[in-house]
């Protein structure tokens, strides 16, 4: 909460070409994808690894498994189910496909929203603004994490970025490991490749796919430098008509410098 606080604003980076994309202003609502719409694969892909437990560990969980389906059966017959079980879980194609299988049905239910602390970062503006054709949205930290709060939020905060899958274990018999603790793990890792964005995500299990916010939620819009004079009457218009307290800024490349200045034009 301090470090939202802190931030104040947060920035929502969009193509102007797409007419979802204005929506957002022109009908204050917040799109919340399912994270299976994601533009990188490995993002929200890891699975547990039932194969890197210690073997007294999987011995104990395969037991319990196989007398919870068998509760009746003699020792042959546990004995052959746990080893065909055991065998299962060691193979990688078995494992991984089984662990995809669980994730889909956990990741279906997930509601995401993605945001940045800056508003000047040029590769941003390049990858979600249609090479800085586009907007970004400013919104008020706090106002985000009551929305947040109020549809089922699970977890919001920096993503962690990194060279390798997370080792993510399923829980042992006696572990008290939370769904909460799952997703966060699934949902907040990326490849270091994307560290540059800095994102900040707001998780949502069971969230709605859209909610719609107060006018108040947006206190600032930043036009691209190279967005289009129609666009930015477009803009202007919208934000006069909606949003006559929010901040209208254009952005205009500096001179001496890989680096943006922006132009304050409403508030």
């Amino acid at each position: 909460m301090e470090t939202l606080a802190e931030l104040g604003t947060l920035y929502k980076y969009r193509d102007a070409k797409s007419k979802w994309n204005w929506a957002v202003l022109e009908n204050q609502e917040l799109w919340l994808p399912n994270p299976t719409t994601f533009n990188d694969p490995f993002d929200a892909n890891v699975g547990m690894r039932y194969d890197l437990l210690p073997p007294e560990i999987i011995d104990e969980m395969v037991e319990q498994q196989v007398k919870s389906m068998f509760p009746n059966a003699g020792h042959n017959l546990l004995q052959g189910e746990s080893s065909r079980l055991r065998s299962k879980l060691m193979d990688p194609k078995v494992h991984d496909e089984a662990m995809q299988r669980w994730m889909q049905r956990l990741i279906s239910k997930m509601r995401v929203f993605c945001v940045c602390p800056d508003r000047d970062n040029i590769l941003l503006w390049s990858h979600y603004a249609n090479n800085h054709t586009g907007f970004t949205i400013g919104f008020d930290a706090m106002g985000l994490h009551a929305i947040w709060q109020a549809n089922h939020g699970l977890q919001m905060g920096y993503v962690a970025y990194r060279d390798s899958y997370p080792i993510l274990l399923p829980a042992a018999p006696g572990d008290n490991q939370t769904k909460e603790n799952i997703i966060t793990t699934i949902m907040n890792v990326k490849s270091r490749v994307w560290e540059y964005e800095q994102e900040i995500r707001m998780t949502m299990f069971d969230g709605p796919e859209k909610v719609g916010f107060p006018p108040e939620l947006v206190t600032e819009v930043v036009m691209g430098c190279k967005m289009d004079a129609e666009d930015q009457r477009r803009m202007l218009d919208l934000m006069d008509a909606k949003y006559p307290h929010a901040i209208v800024y254009h952005a205009k490349m500096q001179r001496s410098a890989f680096a943006l200045d922006f132009d304050k034009l409403r508030g």
